[in-house]
């Protein structure tokens, strides 16, 4: 019985160490995408208050055309 609660032991340590490493690897890959969209933002000068300009189209003026 205590040879199994050993490797029963040693399985749960394993999977927490598996997880606590796939929520590191997670976290630093958000972390460095995050990074990268910043920097982006930087470089092209994005802003993200001003709106970026769209053409409308005009129905009227399609109209009176016959279009």
């Amino acid at each position: 019985m205590m040879k199994f609660l050993k490797t029963r032991g040693r399985e749960l340590t394993f999977i927490l160490l598996a997880v606590l490493l796939l929520l590191a690897v997670v976290g630093a890959v958000g972390e460095g995408l995050g990074f990268l969209v910043r920097s982006l933002n930087a470089v092209f000068g994005s802003d993200s208050t001003t709106a970026t300009p769209t053409v409308q189209f005009d129905i009227e003026g399609a109209k009176k055309l016959g279009l």
